[in-house]
Order: C-alpha cells, then sequence, then structure tokens
C-alpha cells in the first residue's frame, strides 16, 4: 500500500491496506496509512473512523492523532481537530 500512495495511487493504496487489514484487523501502521489515504482522497469520515481504530488499539501512537486532527480540521471540526493534534504533539514533540 505505501509504495501505491508514494505514487499517488490513492484508490489502489485503500485496496491494499484493506486487504492486509482483512489479514490482521490489528495492524497499526496500515490502519493509520489507511486513514491517511483516506484523507487525501477527501474521505474525511472514514479517516476519522480509521484513525479512531488506530487510537483504540494504541492511545500512545502519535501518527494516529495527528492523522485524526488533520481529518476532523477538514470535516470542520476545529475543537476535535485541535485536541487530537495537542494529543500527537505532546506524544511526539519533534
Amino acid at each position: 500500500g505505501t509504495s501505491l500512495q508514494a505514487t499517488n495511487d490513492l484508490k489502489g493504496a485503500v485496496a491494499a491496506y484493506q486487504e492486509a487489514l482483512k489479514r490482521n484487523p490489528k495492524y497499526l501502521r496500515v490502519l493509520n496509512n489507511l486513514a491517511a489515504a483516506y484523507g487525501d482522497l477527501r474521505m474525511y469520515k472514514e479517516a476519522v473512523e480509521t484513525a479512531r481504530r488506530a487510537i483504540a488499539l494504541n492511545p500512545a501512537e502519535a501518527d494516529a492523532h495527528a492523522t485524526l486532527g488533520q481529518a476532523l480540521q477538514q470535516l470542520g471540526d476545529i475543537p476535535g481537530a485541535r485536541a487530537a493534534l495537542t494529543v500527537a504533539a505532546r506524544l511526539d514533540p519533534k
């Protein structure tokens, strides 16, 4: 999926991530990558849902909080976005 996403084949990346999740639904990195791909496709509700699934698996995953924040921002939920991005920054201050 990541190679497809890198070449901007976002629909192909989504399909690859979904297939990987069928084999391992708790694959955190794939969940976050899927959420990011949904965001790139402007499928923000799906991005939020998927990022929240990743966070439920590991609340300390800064990337998932950042992905959630970006998707919430696009949906106009500025307080929610700010909260998610604040958590991401606290977890990974670099």
